[in-house]
């Protein structure tokens, strides 16, 4: 898997930071992987605004995508989220993907990254 938005992005996807949320959305049936990813790309853009490290992974031809929203800490990473949640351009963006729909959600998960002294 690369990068999507980042082809020359190294293998450590947490870039020194220390917690994830993932989500994994894969294409509708009415939907496909270029529309899907248009709409991640979005995603990612109104993310970027709000300080978020955003990594996109894409498996393959399956259109598979795993989405890392990336930050210091939890308090850090969570507060960056509800700033962006709550955001004009976030609620037209969520609000128009639900009418539009590219993707489904498949699943989720929080990770935290333990480094070794």
């Amino acid at each position: 898997m690369n990068n999507l938005f980042d082809p020359t992005a190294g293998v450590d996807l947490t870039d020194g930071l220390n917690v994830a949320y993932m989500s994994v959305w894969e294409p509708t049936v009415t939907s496909n992987t270029m529309k899907l990813s248009e709409s991640i790309y979005r995603s990612v853009a109104i993310s970027n605004d709000f300080g978020i490290s955003t990594n996109v992974y894409v498996n393959g031809p399956s259109g598979v995508f795993y989405i890392f929203n990336m930050g210091a800490s939890f308090t850090d990473l969570t507060s960056k989220l509800e700033a962006r949640n709550s955001s004009e351009a976030w609620q037209e963006y969520w609000g128009n993907a639900q009418v539009q729909r590219a993707g489904q959600f498949v699943r989720q998960a929080w990770i935290t990254r333990v480094a070794a002294d």
